[in-house]
């Protein structure tokens, strides 16, 4: 296998586990957000650190490549559904 079909592999795996871990973290975030005390808070720490980590890793894993970019950016897409498969809610309909 050539290096670039390797990049993009790892490039969508890697969206792939980032977006298991952004969707994942909004959906714990959602769950406890009426038990806690102080709720806007944790959904604004939430958010801040799960597109921190969203970016750093898109901006790592891309190394400047718009093909490993849009690889990881198609992992990301692909966690979301499954993460919505997993909830056994739909995407919202508009």
């Amino acid at each position: 296998m050539n290096t670039l079909a390797v990049g993009m592999i790892v490039s969508f795996a890697v969206g792939l586990g980032l977006g298991a871990i952004f969707f994942g973290g909004l959906k714990l975030t959602v769950r406890h957000v009426l038990s806690v005390r102080r709720p806007a808070l944790l959904v604004l720490g939430s958010f801040i650190l799960r597109t921190a980590l969203v970016i750093a890793g898109f901006l790592w894993v891309g190394d400047g490549q718009w093909q490993r970019y849009a690889a990881a950016l198609l992992g990301f897409v692909v966690a979301r559904f499954l993460i919505l498969q997993l909830a056994g809610t739909s995407a919202v309909k508009g």
